[in-house]
C-alpha cells in the first residue's frame, strides 16, 4: 500500500549505519518503517539529498510484516518506492505533534 507518513523520529542505532525511523500518518496512527536487515543511513538519502528527516512528509510503498512486540507498529517498505513530498509547514508540524502525543504515560 502506498502511504504518506510524516517523519517525527530518527534515532541512531547500536550498528554504526543503523537507524530506527518512525512516523504519523494522516489518522495519527504510528508506523515504524523497517527492512528485514534493518534501516541504515543510506537509506535516510534519495540521491544525495537527505529526504528522511523529522517534519518531512515522505511517501512509502508498506507492505506487512510480522511483528515482534514491543513494536506492533512496524511496517515492511521497499527502500527504492521512498518519495520526497517536502517539509511540514510549522503549522503543520506542530498540528502533527500535538495529535500524536498523550497526556501522560497511562494514556497511551
Amino acid at each position: 500500500m502506498q502511504k504518506t507518513i510524516v517523519m517525527t523520529d530518527l534515532t541512531q542505532m547500536p550498528n554504526p549505519n543503523g537507524v530506527c525511523i518512525v512516523g504519523i500518518d494522516e489518522h495519527n496512527r504510528c508506523i515504524r518503517p523497517s527492512m528485514p536487515n534493518g534501516v541504515e543511513r543510506r537509506h535516510l538519502y534519495i540521491g544525495s539529498r537527505l529526504a528522511i528527516r523529522p517534519r518531512a512528509r515522505i511517501g512509502f510503498k508498506f507492505h506487512p510484516v510480522d511483528i515482534k512486540p514491543p513494536h506492533i507498529e512496524d511496517l515492511g517498505f521497499d527502500p527504492n518506492s521512498i518519495v520526497y513530498e517536502g517539509l511540514c509547514t510549522e503549522v503543520e508540524w506542530e498540528q502533527v505533534l500535538r495529535n500524536s502525543s498523550f497526556v501522560t504515560v497511562e494514556h497511551i
